[in-house]
């Protein structure tokens, strides 16, 4: 199911958390962090951490989900401009809203996936920032 603004990337689940209820109507939302590698321009790979949001009832289906599980999220960018009350200046929020998590392989388990990870095992070391 494609969807309109959607994007794919692969990567490591890092940390998922417990669902959380927010206001009146039981809003519910659940987010996970995933750890991918990206190649700078200098040739090094770096570890990024992307944190996700999943709504309603696809957060409370995560529970399949480890860190560890190597996964592939289908996700859909959003945001909203908050106005403060006492007339500041405007703050604007970006949420990556995932509809799709498929897991490749399992925490310790055999890959389903024939994507070669091992250019990115090299540790940056410590960074500048």
């Amino acid at each position: 199911m494609a969807k309109e603004n959607s994007y794919s990337i692969t990567g490591t689940v890092h940390k998922v958390g417990e669902v959380k209820s927010y206001g009146e109507k039981d809003f519910k939302k659940r987010e996970f962090v995933l750890e991918v590698n990206s190649n700078g321009g200098d040739g090094m790979v770096y570890k990024d951490f992307v944190q996700f949001e999943a709504i309603k009832t696809f957060g409370e289906t995560l529970t399949y989900i480890k860190p560890g599980d190597e996964v592939e999220v289908k996700f859909s960018v959003g945001g909203r401009k908050y106005t403060p009350k006492d007339g500041g200046e405007d703050k604007f929020f970006i949420s990556l809203k995932s509809w799709d998590v498929k897991v490749l392989s399992s925490f310790g388990g055999s890959s389903v996936s024939d994507t070669d990870s091992s250019n990115f095992d090299e540790d940056p070391g410590d960074l500048p920032f």
